[in-house]
């Protein structure tokens, strides 16, 4: 992404949350009762009704339980080299060289 499109992303999402909090200060005060979750379960239940989180697949799903299943530290030092992979070209650069 160049840096046009991440200032323009920005402002985009700078947008968005003041419209989410001009919504938010109307229902305080209308009184209405905003119903926020109580826990991770409840929001994805809640979104899965909705239509908004579908059940993962079940390759999905194994790999979800794998990588919970590993210690803390394992997952930060994936976190950790995830993070700091070194430069490359993007996969579209690549695509393109290899049409080449």
């Amino acid at each position: 992404m160049v840096l046009a499109e991440l200032e323009q992303e920005l402002r985009d999402l700078k947008a968005r949350v003041e419209r989410l909090e001009i919504l938010f200060r109307q229902a305080l005060h209308e009184g209405r009762a905003l119903e926020l979750p109580t826990s991770v379960e409840s929001l994805m239940s809640d979104l899965h009704q909705r239509g908004l989180l579908t059940t993962p697949p079940p390759p999905v799903l194994a790999a979800a339980f794998r990588w919970r299943s590993l210690p803390p530290e394992i997952q930060e030092m994936i976190r950790h080299e995830a993070d700091h992979l070194p430069p490359g070209p993007t996969a579209s650069d690549q695509i393109l060289e290899d049409r080449q």
